[in-house]
């Protein structure tokens, strides 16, 4: 039987891949030099970026990686690189943003199409490696005990953006995702 913690952590990764289409169609309209660009929508995507995966998200991993540890230390490896990945992509996601903000002042979007890119690029292949490879085995090998101490230790999730509660910020960017998948 698979894990709430476990369920909640891929439901994370489908909506994550569903709010990156909607920045990739943002990002493809700026390389195109479109007019429409909706930065709103780019702000307020990356705003979610910053904070969801950063408070809840990658916590929550953490919190797994650290018991898989425990039962497959053949992961540590692969396990440190991922977790170290968490700082490198709220790095990443900050210095996208501030790229955002910057080109709303100075009109210069080449930055952004190629942090954009980055970020994108950077974010899937994250994404790909734990679910194709760490939630697997986190499955596989972790206990219910294990799970039931990750339960405790993990912050609930707020989702502010993916739930039946989306924050009124957050509307028209859900409806956005909505209307794109």
């Amino acid at each position: 039987m698979i894990s709430i913690v476990l369920t909640t952590l891929y439901a994370d990764h489908v909506n994550l891949s569903r709010l990156f289409l909607v920045i990739e169609d943002e990002i493809e309209r700026i390389r195109a030099d479109q007019l429409d660009v909706d930065v709103d929508t780019l702000t307020l995507a990356l705003e979610y970026c910053a904070c969801y995966p950063s408070h809840f998200h990658h916590p929550t991993e953490d919190l797994m990686y650290d018991m898989l540890i425990r039962r497959t230390p053949e992961l540590k490896g692969e396990i440190a690189a991922i977790t170290a990945d968490h700082k490198t992509l709220s790095q990443l996601t900050e210095t996208f943003s501030n790229a955002v903000a910057s080109a709303t002042v100075s009109g210069g979007t080449k930055l952004v199409h190629t942090l954009g890119l980055e970020f994108l690029r950077q974010y899937r292949r994250h994404m790909h490696i734990e679910n194709t490879k760490l939630f697997p085995a986190a499955e596989k090998n972790l206990t219910q005990w294990d799970w039931s101490e990750i339960e405790k230790l993990a912050n609930p999730p707020v989702d502010s953006l993916f739930n039946e509660h989306v924050r009124e910020a957050y509307l028209a960017l859900n409806r956005r995702i909505v209307t794109r998948a």
